[in-house]
Protein backbone atom coordinates (compact mmCIF):
# COMPACT_ATOMS: atom_id res chain seq x y z
CA UNK A 1 0.00 0.00 0.00
CA UNK A 2 1.10 2.92 -0.97
CA UNK A 3 0.61 5.82 2.54
CA UNK A 4 1.55 9.01 1.09
CA UNK A 5 -0.80 8.53 -1.94
CA UNK A 6 -3.16 7.16 -0.02
CA UNK A 7 -3.58 10.02 2.44
CA UNK A 8 -3.35 12.52 -0.27
CA UNK A 9 -6.53 11.43 -1.95
CA UNK A 10 -7.87 10.91 1.88
CA UNK A 11 -6.83 14.59 1.51
CA UNK A 12 -8.73 15.15 -1.90
CA UNK A 13 -12.14 13.81 -0.52
CA UNK A 14 -12.00 15.76 2.56
CA UNK A 15 -12.05 18.79 0.33
CA UNK A 16 -14.55 17.34 -1.93
CA UNK A 17 -16.72 16.07 1.02
CA UNK A 18 -16.01 19.42 2.76
CA UNK A 19 -16.86 21.22 -0.79
CA UNK A 20 -20.63 19.35 -1.39
CA UNK A 21 -21.50 19.47 2.49
CA UNK A 22 -20.79 15.51 2.76
CA UNK A 23 -20.29 15.33 6.23
CA UNK A 24 -21.10 11.50 6.72
CA UNK A 25 -18.21 10.96 3.96
CA UNK A 26 -15.95 13.56 5.62
CA UNK A 27 -15.98 11.69 9.33
CA UNK A 28 -15.48 8.50 6.94
CA UNK A 29 -12.61 9.34 5.40
CA UNK A 30 -11.11 10.89 8.56
CA UNK A 31 -11.89 8.31 10.47
CA UNK A 32 -10.35 6.12 8.06
CA UNK A 33 -7.01 8.32 7.75
CA UNK A 34 -6.61 7.55 11.40
CA UNK A 35 -6.91 3.89 11.40
CA UNK A 36 -3.88 3.77 8.46
CA UNK A 37 -2.11 6.97 10.70
CA UNK A 38 -2.49 4.97 14.18
CA UNK A 39 -1.34 1.86 12.37
CA UNK A 40 2.10 4.11 10.85
CA UNK A 41 2.83 4.69 14.84
CA UNK A 42 1.12 8.58 14.97
CA UNK A 43 -1.05 8.49 17.55
CA UNK A 44 -1.55 12.14 18.59
CA UNK A 45 -1.99 12.86 14.45
CA UNK A 46 -4.84 9.67 14.71
CA UNK A 47 -6.44 10.85 17.68
CA UNK A 48 -6.85 14.21 16.15
CA UNK A 49 -8.51 12.43 13.19
CA UNK A 50 -10.84 10.55 15.01
CA UNK A 51 -11.93 13.14 17.21
CA UNK A 52 -12.65 15.11 14.18
CA UNK A 53 -14.76 12.81 13.02
CA UNK A 54 -16.76 12.24 16.19
CA UNK A 55 -17.43 16.19 15.69
CA UNK A 56 -18.38 15.69 12.14
CA UNK A 57 -20.68 13.14 13.07
CA UNK A 58 -22.19 14.51 15.73
CA UNK A 59 -22.85 17.57 13.72
CA UNK A 60 -24.44 15.70 11.73
CA UNK A 61 -26.77 14.45 14.05
CA UNK A 62 -27.44 17.56 15.23
CA UNK A 63 -28.34 19.19 11.73
CA UNK A 64 -31.35 16.22 11.20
Amino acid sequence: MDIPKAIALWEQSLEISEQIGDVKGKATTLNNMALVIAQQGDIPKAIALVCASVEATCTNKCIR
